[in-house]
């Protein structure tokens, strides 16, 4: 309450100190008007005494007097109207007469004086009206203001109260929010290190994840077999190496066993052979404390879970806590049988090369008891050994020609054997490496691997059932004398670098030992050259006194038969015109028979005559050749005609496969040729025999053969069959002249060799011969 006093005394106060402002501002105001009005009469009078009339002083007066009336009341206005009053008595009487006027002054004074004050008092009555009017809505006014004040004293005594209980509240409330705010930020400080504990916590385990990962990744990665086990001997960690190792595949649930159990199915035995006990076993030993390194690692013989025989080295150590006691263990299994099994291979291939150097001195003293295809075959056997393979062939080179000629071969049936003996002729090296792109690797003396299960050997003829084939050059100097070849049969292998290098080895030393025989044998072709030459001169006074006697022999005959000829024509000649003409026939018959058997001289005679020239001629090297396109078909049955009529009733069988085989060669002296495979197989062959004759294509070449039912040849006289001056023993001849000088094949190889042909011969003995020839067909 006593709050609400004492702004109400202030109030009252301020009231009664505005009251008296307010007096004495309305005794000032009310000269207002009075004041206003004698500054108009100023006016008024300093106008008139300028003479400069501008306005009614009536009018001017008037208004000051309504004025003064409105804006301070009554008595404003009569003093107004008093002073205009007072104007007109002074200033509208006469001149020089005071208070003298006229009628016109005084009709205007009259007005001035009736009228100013009733408007004075008009105008103030109005005026006090409207100002009771206004006071009247002025105490209105500052009765509703002083009772909004009281309810603005109310209203402001409950807000104050209202706020300070607000303040309260709100002071509580900033409390409350600060306290909240100094637990949120506990909260958040003790969320944020939990987050950061967790992520510490996440990122160690992720740390020891990623390690763990990369010590399973390494692991993995290890071609070694790698084991971790506890101090009970079980398997915690086993990687893929060890698996395919033992085999687990055989047994999944191996590595959940027991050690004992374990033991059971994957058996161990020493080096010796010996088993090994469970204590004896590398995870026993290794948590009894041992450590397997160096010269202490455990080297043993493992049979594994699948039945196969492995040679294993193992590492290790125990794995140790703080108190150095043994938790578990770690072990290494690295498989070492193929490096031991090279290891025994490299001992046995340098045991097989002493051996081989052995032999190679031992056949130093055995030349004369050992043949050359023996000892060609001793060497295959011996490389066959040193290079543990299944098969190994040795095949020469011709040095002039480069054909392949079968040497040896070790590891092939007797079946498979003779099939590889069997070459065909004009088989050559380099058409066969160059067909699979090889002729330089092998100039260039590499060791080559042929795949036969690739093209184009996939493509090839396989007897021998080859799945991998090494080729080994074996040269001398810059030549190369001969092939090596090895293969392991349908079975796959893969070469090492190891084995390459020693088949590369061998191949040299089986080259120095064909070059050593090679030397020999041309030492004995030597002395065995120098014998043929005196045997050749011995020869050479024998055929020229054949030729001598087969050259004069005929040429006697051809006189005889001339002279007899010339007898017979005399008679005819006399007794032409006689009675016996009948008998004419039979002479002339016999004439014929003879001159016949002349012309048939005179062929032999040529034909010995053109061998000699010819022989002549090659070893002087002015045998010419006419070389030009030509038939072999229409030359082979030209030939076969010429020999039919000369040979008459003999049979001939002519087997023409080809409509024609053009080639670029010399016709007159293939038909040469032809002609002397006819006329030896007419000649050594029983007449009831037919001669067969064949024309075929082989490869790009035509194939041309005269078989025969002969005696045969043996392989000796098939070596020898074409030399220069060779007739081959007890061969008899069958039909027709035995006279010959055994240059005609001969003549018939030069002649085709010349041509880029082969010859050759194919015989059985008492079953006959097959003479053969080719000449590459032009394209």
């Amino acid at each position: 309450m006593a709050q609400d006093k004492v702004p109400l005394t202030m109030e009252v106060a301020g009231e009664q100190e505005i009251k008296s402002n307010t007096g004495s501002k309305q005794r000032l105001a009310s000269l207002e008007g009075p004041l206003i009005t004698l500054l108009v009469i100023a006016l008024l009078v300093f106008l008139s005494a300028i003479q400069l009339t501008v306005l009614n002083p009536a009018d001017v007066l008037l208004v000051a007097v309504a004025y003064s009336a409105f804006r301070r009341g009554v008595t404003s206005g009569l003093w107004s109207a008093l002073l205009t009053i007072l104007y007109y008595f002074v200033f509208y009487s006469q001149p020089g007469q005071l208070f003298h006027y006229t009628l016109d002054h005084l009709s205007r004074l009259s007005v001035a004086i009736v009228v100013s004050p009733l408007m004075a008092i008009l105008v103030g009555t109005l005026k006090q009206r409207s100002d009771g009017a206004a006071r009247k809505l002025l105490e209105q006014a500052r009765f509703h203001e002083t009772h909004t004040r009281t309810l603005n004293t109310e209203l402001e005594q409950r807000v104050r109260e209202r706020t300070a209980q607000l303040d309260t509240i709100m002071r509580a409330e900033h409390e409350a929010r600060l306290q909240a705010e100094a637990n949120a930020k506990r909260l958040a400080a003790v969320l944020a290190e939990r987050q950061q504990l967790e992520e510490a916590l996440r990122q160690s385990d992720l740390r020891v994840r990623l390690r763990a990962n990369e010590m399973e990744t390494a692991f993995e990665s290890m071609t070694d077999g790698v084991n971790v086990y506890d101090r009970d001997g079980r398997i915690l960690y086993t990687n893929t190496a060890y698996a395919h190792l033992i085999g687990l595949e055989a047994a999944p649930k191996h590595v959940q066993m027991t050690p004992e159990e374990r033991g059971n199915q994957l058996i161990l035995h020493d080096e010796e052979g010996n088993p090994l006990t469970n204590e004896q076993r590398p995870v026993a030993r290794m948590l009894a404390g041992e450590v397997f390194t160096g010269a202490d690692t455990v080297e043993m013989v493992m049979q594994t879970l699948d039945g196969r025989e492995r040679e294993v080295s193992v590492t290790g150590a125990p794995i140790r806590d703080q108190e150095n006691n043994v938790t578990g263990g770690v072990l290494i299994f690295r498989d070492v049988t193929e490096r031991r099994q090279l290891a025994r291979r490299t001992q046995a291939s340098l045991e097989a090369l002493l051996a081989m150097a052995e032999e190679l001195v031992q056949f130093s003293g055995e030349r004369d008891a050992i043949s050359p295809p023996d000892l060609a075959q001793r060497l295959a056997e011996l490389i066959r050994n040193v290079l543990a393979c299944r098969r190994v062939s040795l095949t020469t080179i011709e040095p002039g020609t480069g054909e392949l000629r079968s040497m040896a071969v070790a590891g092939l049936s007797p079946e498979l054997e003779k099939l590889w003996r069997e070459r065909r002729p004009g088989y050559r090296l380099h058409d066969q490496l160059h067909n699979v792109g090889a002729a330089e690797r092998i100039e260039a003396n590499e060791v080559v691997i042929f795949d036969y299960t690739q093209p184009p050997l996939r493509d090839m003829p396989n007897p021998f059932g080859i799945r991998t084939m090494l080729f080994a050059p074996m040269k001398i100097g810059k030549q190369i004398v001969g092939i090596l070849t090895l293969d392991f049969g349908e079975n796959q292998h893969d070469y090492t670098e190891n084995e390459l290098g020693l088949a590369r080895a061998v191949a040299k030393l089986a080259a120095l030992v064909i070059e050593r025989e090679r030397l020999l044998q041309e030492r004995a072709q030597a002395h065995a050259d120098e014998l043929a030459l005196r045997e050749a001169n011995r020869r050479m006074d024998e055929f020229l006194g054949i030729a001598s006697h087969e050259i004069r022999t005929p040429l006697t005959s051809i006189k005889a038969n001339i002279q007899l000829a010339q007898r017979q024509m005399k008679r005819l000649k006399e007794q032409r015109n006689s009675p016996i003409a009948d008998e004419l026939a039979g002479y002339i018959q016999t004439m014929q028979d003879m001159l016949d058997r002349a012309i048939r001289q005179v062929g032999v005679q040529n034909r010995l005559v053109s061998d000699l020239l010819d022989v002549s001629r090659i070893y002087a090297g002015k045998l010419e050749l006419r070389l030009a396109p030509c038939d072999v078909v229409m030359i082979v049955q030209r030939a076969v005609e010429d020999q039919r009529y000369i040979v008459e009733p003999r049979q001939i069988h002519v087997d023409i496969q080809m409509t024609s085989a053009p080639v670029v060669a010399d016709a007159d002296r293939v038909e040469q040729v032809v002609n002397n495979y006819l006329s030896n197989a007419l000649k050594y062959s029983e007449s009831r025999y037919a001669v067969d004759v064949r024309v075929e294509q082989r490869n790009n070449a035509v194939y041309v053969s005269v078989q025969d039912k002969g005696p045969g040849l043996t392989k000796e006289q098939q070596e020898h069959i074409w030399e220069r001056f060779y007739r081959a023993e007890g061969i008899q001849v069958k039909s027709g002249s035995g006279v010959g000088l055994g240059l005609g094949l001969h003549i018939c190889r030069t002649i085709i060799e010349r041509q880029g042909g082969q010859v050759g011969v194919e015989s059985i003995p008492c079953e006959g011969s097959t003479f053969w020839f080719t000449l590459p067909l032009t394209s």
